[in-house]
Formats: C-alpha cells, sequence, structure tokens
C-alpha cells in the first residue's frame, strides 16, 4: 500500500500546484519590469556611453599632444588653441565616471520609490499611518522620466568641455580638409576613400563634420544621451495614466510586461536602440558641432 499512498500523495501535491496557478499573476510588480526591460536597456546605453566618451576623451589627449610639438608661428597659423582646458582629459574622465554613479544611483532611489509605493499600496499594514494610493503610484512613476532628465542635465558641463575642446583642435584640420576635398571630391579625396583611410573616432568625426558642411546641413542633430529611455518612462507612465485605475497593480504590471517584451508594442531591438556601426561617431560630431561655437 504504501507505494499506491505515495503516488497518492504526489498527485494530490501536482493537483494543487495545478489549482494555484492563477494566484502567480499577484507576483507581477514593478521589479518584473524594472528587471527584464528597463535595467538591461539602461546598462547598454550607459555602456556606450563610457565606451565612445572615453574613447573621445583619449582622441582629444592624442590630438593635444600631436598639437603642442608644433611650432608656435604655426599654431597661430592653423588657428589651433590649447589653453582654457579645465584639468584636462584625466580630470575629464573623473567627471565622467561621477556622472555614470550619480546616474545610477539616482535611477536605483526612482525606481526604489515605485516598487516601495506599489508594496504599501497592496499592503496598508505597511504604512499604516501614511497611506499610499494610486495617485502616489502615478506621481512616482513619472518621477522615472524626471530623474533621467535631471540627470541628463548634469553631464552638460562635461558635454560642453568635452565637445568646445575637440572643436578647437578640429576647426584649422576642417578648413584643411574642406579645401582638398573639395579639389579632389571623386578622387583620392573623395568621402568614400577617405573612410576608407580613417580608423579612429577622432578621424571619423573630423570627416563627418566636413561631408555635413559640404552637404550644407543646416539642421543640426542634438546629441542624445538618455533619450530612447526617457520615451520609455514617459510611455510606462501614460499607460498607468489610462490604465492605472481600470485594473489592479499585478495585471497592470503584468501587461506592462507583454507591452515592452519581446513581442510587445513598446519593444525595440538592440540594433534599433545602437543605430548599428556608426552611432558612436554620429554621437560625437553631434556634441563637437553642438559645442564648436564656444570655440
Amino acid at each position: 500500500m504504501k507505494p499506491f499512498l505515495h503516488l497518492f500523495l504526489a498527485f494530490f501535491l501536482l493537483a494543487n500546484a495545478e489549482e494555484e496557478d492563477p494566484v502567480e499573476c499577484a507576483r507581477f510588480c514593478p521589479e518584473d519590469l524594472r528587471a527584464a526591460v528597463f535595467s538591461p536597456k539602461l546598462k547598454r546605453r550607459v555602456d556606450f556611453l563610457q565606451k565612445t566618451i572615453n574613447a573621445a576623451i583619449d582622441g582629444l589627449q592624442t590630438l593635444q599632444k600631436k598639437s603642442s610639438v608644433l611650432p608656435d608661428d604655426l599654431k597661430t597659423q592653423m588657428g589651433v588653441k590649447l589653453d582654457g582646458e579645465k584639468g584636462g582629459p584625466e580630470n575629464l574622465k573623473i567627471q565622467l565616471n561621477d556622472l555614470i554613479g550619480q546616474l545610477l544611483r539616482a535611477e536605483n532611489r526612482a525606481w526604489n520609490r515605485v516598487i516601495d509605493t506599489h508594496a504599501d499600496i497592496l499592503d496598508k499594514t505597511l504604512a499604516p499611518k501614511a497611506p499610499k494610493s494610486l495617485s502616489d503610484m502615478k506621481t512616482e512613476i513619472e518621477g522615472l522620466s524626471k530623474s533621467l532628465k535631471d540627470t541628463e542635465e548634469s553631464f552638460e558641463p562635461l558635454m560642453a568641455e568635452l565637445g568646445s575642446s575637440i572643436g578647437k583642435l578640429l576647426s584649422p584640420m576642417m578648413m584643411i580638409l574642406e579645401g582638398m576635398m573639395q579639389i579632389g571630391l571623386k578622387g583620392e579625396m573623395g568621402v568614400d576613400n577617405l573612410k576608407g583611410m580613417v580608423d579612429n573616432l577622432m578621424g571619423k568625426v573630423l570627416l563627418k563634420m566636413v561631408t555635413n558642411k559640404l552637404e550644407e546641413k543646416k539642421e543640426k542633430v542634438e546629441p542624445v544621451l538618455f533619450g530612447d529611455h526617457i520615451d520609455l518612462t514617459e510611455k510606462l507612465a501614460k499607460d498607468f495614466y489610462v490604465l492605472g485605475r481600470k485594473l489592479n497593480l499585478p495585471e497592470f504590471w503584468k501587461g506592462e510586461l507583454s507591452r515592452f517584451g519581446e513581442n510587445g508594442v513598446y519593444h525595440t531591438s538592440e540594433d534599433e536602440e545602437e543605430n548599428l556601426d556608426d552611432e558612436d561617431v554620429n554621437f560625437m560630431t553631434a556634441i563637437v558641432e553642438k559645442y564648436i561655437k564656444l570655440v
């Protein structure tokens, strides 16, 4: 009888587990959406910014070293400017690391407020003296995009210093390269040939800037730090405004996972996020073109 009893108990436990499956929906919460969608996307963006901006700082340092050995009269003729740097490239790297740290801490605090508010709403005993409502949840979700926008503004001094410093050194080179390209647009100095000859970020940015000028592109592209991520947080806030009072909270977060997931309406692939191969060149070109007016 013992084997039969064991089989009966196993079947009974399995049946109970199947009956409890519908309760699983109660587990859906902000942590799920953050872990599955927002954190991976932000990590990819942070990795891109660290890699690209550090490469640009290294390029700036190389340009400064090469320009510093030029005779003073040649520097004057070319318009090379090396003064005005606020601590140099190494200081820019320190600033970047500090800003990235601030970004991650701010993003963590903003999501923790959403997570804590969600928990307080579901379990009133967690904050009996200060009960939370759906209005509080709406405020905290809107705070996700505000936190990113504030962080983006904090990057402004670093971007201005980096862009203007690179612009000081690339400006005279632009004039020379522009003249050479105008003479040999379809020859050895044509754009296609030059692209094949350039293998570093600063050279590619220089070529891109000259190409933009020759093509008379009047509209400057604004450098985007966290624009895509801000858009996603604003979509989340809009969804909560529309659906927050129509669905219970676990149902809302479950729906958001579907909307932001691989087959959802808000999903963007890695290729779309990174804009493929030239994103680092386009990003740094936009920064230099924006701040070159400070030269």
